[in-house]
């Protein structure tokens, strides 16, 4: 065995800070309108009023064990700055995983190769840990992600980390007979009070550990078969049960029982449905979640299972079978038809994917590496050379040939680096503006009785960051005549926020996302004529008790300029003529094949009260600078009432 010179181990203090320094000067992902915003709003609603829920307090969430700790913290803290709260939590939870996946590493590893030196062993350790950080993330509605840039702002970026742990310590306690009775118990009580705050933050990692938990039952060489049995019926007993009853406390949609209607038929057909959807339409992430450099140590495990049994003729130690059984059980899970249709039924179909989190596919390259290295007795240096050369060539495979997994997870990670690239798409000043505009239309009336309604993406800004209730969500408007519907103004008055009309907007998440919460219509002065035809289309077309709302699109023909959409209603004696709000269209863009016209929609939100009652004929004036263009649709609406 080579040794080790002792020189080499303040390297690894140094590399220690060096991370360390590393993940303090980077920046959480906050674009909107993803998911940290909503678990921001969570924490905000603990911290200011002691019960979680989302928009307004009647938009409940029982789903708050982890934002619970939050808020706790930051109260003590007296920290009430949400943007503060996001770089807290991104930094604490990036160290805690970095931490967890090298302590998961190390102890996997020294279990494997019980000769390697210490030195050996942070060495794979850290590839291993480093092979976790790039290749594991995914994709959602334009950004591909490292999984702690998706998850350092949300419970998985403690949960997960949690699990890599208490899987470590399982692993110890069934395959190291090396122990000491002392030891032995503290990693017995460590592993259960990791498991219980996993099963409280997020159960579904739960499901990950009861998988590794039965595969070290069955595997493990320090009991007998009848203690296996014994404590396999007591396991598998008290575990499900566990999960079950927290799960139910909380009022989870995990661990669901299913009841099949119509018999065995329609569970089968439930199965079916539920995996077709999960592993043929996309719900397995599999090119975004499963990356090039998990594919690349999935086939070295392949060979060097081949090579040992068909040209070694020796089977692999126990642990390293528990890790390649894992790897296909985690890979089989989101992809196979029948697994993904029976988990996705238990637990939740939006969720099967991330199985994928819980494969220990990073450690097999490194661990592999070593062992070359170990028989053919080459220089140390050897180890780093080769796994620095794997993840190079594999990032260029993936940047110029497949499908980009690897190299946009290490982008996002260089990405974070550089606050405008991962945070919020609007500046300090656009958020004052916000603010401003805010206060001066509710006249700093009680937050308690104030109910704003504006763009979602702004609703939500100011929901987390200002406190106040907002008639939204996340990643849809709601239509204000749901506020009346639902009876709502008996408690809440209703503000819409009337905006800049420069106030920006990302194009790509408006493209994906219906966020635009309309601006009221106010009424206009123009002469109803013009030279140019129009094409249009009202798509929607509703006249509810206090509004009208008609949503369409519309533009001057063989024209891609800049317009504004004005609807009028016209009757035999008068014509109204109001302004509209923005929408984008991307499938008008796609249709007539230009992008130009994807911002083309328009909304109309007229009060009732503004019109005399009568039947109105709508038409639409189309206006661009000089040009203009005007005309009569075949639609009419009656307007019966008028509270003016």
């Amino acid at each position: 065995m080579q040794k080790i010179s002792t020189k080499n181990i303040p390297w690894a203090y140094i590399l220690f800070f060096l991370c360390l320094f590393c993940v303090i000067s980077t920046h959480p992902f906050l674009k909107l309108p993803f998911d940290p915003w909503e678990h921001l709003i969570k924490i905000r609603s603990i911290f200011d009023e002691g019960k979680c829920f989302l928009y307004w307090p009647e938009d409940t969430s029982s789903f708050s064990s982890w934002h619970q700790t939050w808020a706790t913290i930051f109260s003590i803290l007296k920290i009430s700055e949400t943007f503060a709260w996001a770089k807290i939590i991104h930094c604490t939870q990036f160290i805690f995983a970095l931490f967890s996946m090298f302590f998961f590493s190390f102890s996997v590893l020294s279990l494997c190769e019980k000769q390697a030196t210490r030195y050996h062993l942070r060495l794979m350790a850290f590839f291993a840990t480093l092979f976790w950080l790039v290749g594991n993330g995914t994709y959602s509605v334009g950004y591909q992600q490292a999984w702690i840039m998706w998850y350092s702002v949300t419970y998985q970026g403690i949960t997960v980390p949690l699990f890599w742990v208490i899987t470590a310590l399982t692993l110890q306690l069934f395959f190291n007979n090396s122990l000491s009775n002392p030891t032995r118990l503290s990693f017995i009580i460590l592993t259960m009070i990791g498991f219980l705050l996993i099963a409280f933050f997020h159960p579904s990692e739960a499901i990950y550990y009861a998988i590794y938990l039965f595969l070290c039952l069955l595997l493990t060489p320090l009991i007998s078969f009848k203690q296996k049995i014994v404590y396999g019926c007591l396991l598998f007993t008290i575990v499900p049960g566990i999960l079950f009853i927290i799960a139910t406390h909380m009022n989870l949609p995990f661990l669901q029982i299913v009841s099949p209607k119509h018999g065995l038929s329609d569970l089968i057909h439930q199965v079916t449905s539920t995996g077709y959807n999960i592993t043929e339409r996309g719900g397995n992430r599999l090119n975004s979640s499963f990356s090039e450099l998990a594919i690349v140590s999935s086939i070295a495990a392949l060979i060097y299972w081949v090579t040992s049994l068909l040209f070694f003729c020796r089977k692999p130690d126990r642990i390293l079978t528990l890790l390649t059984i894992a790897l296909i059980i985690f890979f089989l899970i989101p992809t196979s038809l029948w697994l993904a249709g029976i988990m996705g039924l238990l637990l939740h179909k939006n969720i099967i994917w991330r199985f994928f989190f819980a494969s220990p596919w990073f450690l097999f390259v490194p661990l592999i590496i070593y062992k070359i290295n170990y028989r053919f007795r080459f220089p140390t240096a050897f180890i780093s050379f080769l796994l620095i050369a794997i993840l190079s060539v594999t990032f260029f495979i993936s940047q110029n040939y497949l499908n980009r997994t690897l190299s946009g997870n290490m982008l996002s990670l260089y990405n974070s680096f550089f606050k405008n690239r991962v945070g919020l798409q609007y500046s300090e000043d656009d958020l004052a503006l916000l603010r401003r505009t805010i206060e001066i239309e509710t006249k700093n009336i009680e937050k308690r009785n104030v109910m704003l309604y504006l763009r979602s993406d702004l609703a939500t800004l100011a929901r987390a960051l200002f406190g106040y209730y907002v008639y939204s969500h996340r990643r849809i408007f709601i239509p204000m005549h749901k506020f009346y519907t639902n009876h709502m103004d008996k408690k809440y008055t209703l503000f819409p926020i009337t905006l800049p009309l420069d106030f920006p907007k990302d194009r790509n998440i408006f493209l994906k996302f219906k966020l635009d919460a309309k601006n009221i219509s106010k009424r206009q002065t123009f002469e109803l004529k013009g030279d140019n035809n129009v094409l249009f289309d009202l798509d929607h077309v509703d006249l509810g008790k206090k509004y009208l709302f008609i949503e369409g699109w519309a533009f001057i023909e063989k024209s891609l300029r800049p317009s504004v959409v004005f609807v009028t209603l016209q009757d035999a004696q008068e014509s109204f003529v109001f302004d509209t709000s923005k929408l984008f269209r991307r499938d008008v863009g796609k249709y007539f094949r230009s992008q130009q016209l994807e911002n083309k929609g328009f909304l109309a939100t007229i009060r009732t009260s503004d019109l005399p009652k009568g039947t109105y004929q709508i038409g639409l004036l189309v206006k661009e600078n000089d040009q203009q263009g005007y005309v009569l649709s075949k639609q009419s609406i009656t307007v019966s009432t008028n509270t003016k």
